[in-house]
């Protein structure tokens, strides 16, 4: 699992959010479909806090039906796609990481972080 690199803060219908792109790939490094319990959180990466203090945010999701699946799934860039609401874009104004877990059916749980670029201000 990857957080794509077009995960990004945008502005959606008037609201600030995080839209992350989240791939799943095979052993072999090619996209795949899955069903997933999925917690995001979003954190300051610029100094050091402790948990407590450096968590903005925090979602959980989920992708289990075929519903599901044809609303998360973009086959464009072959990831799954979260638009994660913001109070604000306070946090763009940090140093920030998305930390991802994805919990598959079966017990295995996969994980990911990134950095994030700081929103552009023009």
């Amino acid at each position: 699992m990857r957080v794509h690199p077009a995960t990004q803060y945008r502005m959606l219908d008037d609201a600030p959010v995080l839209e992350v792109r989240i791939e799943l790939n095979d052993t072999m490094g090619d996209p795949i479909k899955a069903s997933a319990r999925y917690r995001f959180e979003l954190v300051r990466d610029d100094i050091d806090l402790n948990e407590t203090d450096a968590l903005f945010y925090r979602w959980d999701e989920v992708v289990q039906t075929e519903a599901d699946q044809v609303e998360r799934y973009d086959p464009v860039t072959r990831s799954y796609v979260f638009p994660l609401t913001l109070e604000n874009f306070a946090p763009a104004d940090h140093t920030t990481r998305l930390r991802a877990r994805a919990d598959l059916p079966g017990g295995r749980t996969l994980e990911a972080s990134a950095p994030l670029i700081s929103r552009d201000r023009r």
